[in-house]
């Protein structure tokens, strides 16, 4: 039996959880025994959805078996209006939820407005996860395959980072900790300003002004850019940085999502402690503990290690593994 499945994913834009909802499609589509359709919000009667239909351009579709929302309460409830309680009660068939936010084994957070029991299972987008409630599973990050030129090595060490524009990036300190280690390199920053909740007041700018570049020493050059580039853009900017870097300093719910395309390209990473990192830290130590230096020299085994451990197979076997029993079928219940 070949089954059909829906993963629907918010409509693009700069916005993270539209990008991680294409590179889930792009690893899950091609199954064994199920087909999958993918739809973006901005394309589908929301109406409809939350009735139990799916109409996609004008055209409805068959049900399907089962439904993948990458629901986010913002972007997906709030923004594009689809109703948990709704589209789980009106459409047929089973309904998942792709769950990026969450604290440490604490998945709640970030499904604030939810009732948990409306969908039969979450996929909780931790490779780290391990919750006492058996509905949210662990699932590794959705890494594809990066076609990109070749890294060419530079004189000059260059340090990228980059992310959509807002606070706790801590850009400061990595200028400070760049200073300590380097007498000359180049600080590549990119952050975009964020389609749902913008740059207010320029404040990537401001805090690149205010407290980057008074404390940069000489040798010490800053690079700032404020482009949402394309999917192969970012992959090609990131893959000629000598050293990737995240720096935040938030501890907000979820796992970064920056990091994904940088560990694609296959160069050095290096993170702060921050929680959003935890997946990083089991295989590269945060700063201080690992220096920009040593971060360089281990880096690319290291990072190749996350590739191999969260690449496509990985995510298919996983996903396999929580949805069907051992004669290929449909699960029928979940915790």
């Amino acid at each position: 039996m070949t089954y059909k499945f829906a993963l629907i994913n918010k409509d693009r834009g700069a916005c993270s959880m539209s990008t991680i909802g294409r590179m889930l499609h792009n690893v899950l589509k091609d199954g064994a025994n199920y087909t999958m359709d993918y739809f973006e919000t901005n394309d589908l009667d929301i109406s409809a959805l939350n009735s139990g239909k799916v109409i996609h351009r004008g055209e409805e579709k068959e049900p399907y078996d089962a439904y993948f929302f990458n629901y986010h309460i913002s972007t997906m409830r709030d923004q594009s209006g689809v109703r948990s309680e709704m589209i789980c009660k009106n459409l047929p068939g089973m309904k998942f939820c792709f769950h990026f936010e969450g604290f440490p084994n604490n998945p709640y957070a970030g499904l604030e407005g939810v009732n948990i029991d409306d969908f039969d299972a979450y996929f909780w987008v931790d490779p780290t996860a391990d919750f006492h409630d058996k509905r949210f599973y662990a699932f590794p990050r959705p890494l594809g395959t990066a076609k990109v030129q070749p890294y060419v090595e530079k004189e000059i060490p260059v340090i990228g980072t980059y992310g959509l524009a807002g606070h706790g990036r801590n850009l400061g300190n990595l200028v400070r900790a760049v200073n300590e280690e380097f007498d000359r390199a180049i600080i590549r920053m990119n952050y975009a300003p964020g389609s749902y909740y913008g740059d207010v007041g320029g404040y990537a700018r401001m805090e690149v002004a205010t407290q980057c570049l008074p404390i940069a020493k000489p040798g010490i050059e800053i690079q700032l850019t404020e482009n949402y580039f394309s999917d192969q853009e970012l992959l090609e900017w990131l893959s000629q940085n000598t050293l990737n870097v995240f720096f935040y300093a938030r501890n907000t719910t979820g796992i970064s999502s920056a990091t994904d395309q940088a560990l694609m390209v296959g160069r050095p990473m290096l993170c702060s402690g921050d929680h959003a990192f935890r997946h990083i830290h089991q295989y590269i130590p945060p700063y201080p503990q690992t220096s920009f230096k040593q971060a360089i020299e281990i880096g690319v085994d290291q990072v190749a290690k996350m590739q191999q451990a969260w690449n496509g197979e990985s995510c298919k076997k996983r996903f396999a593994e929580i949805l069907f029993d051992e004669n290929g079928k449909l699960k029928p219940k979940h915790g």
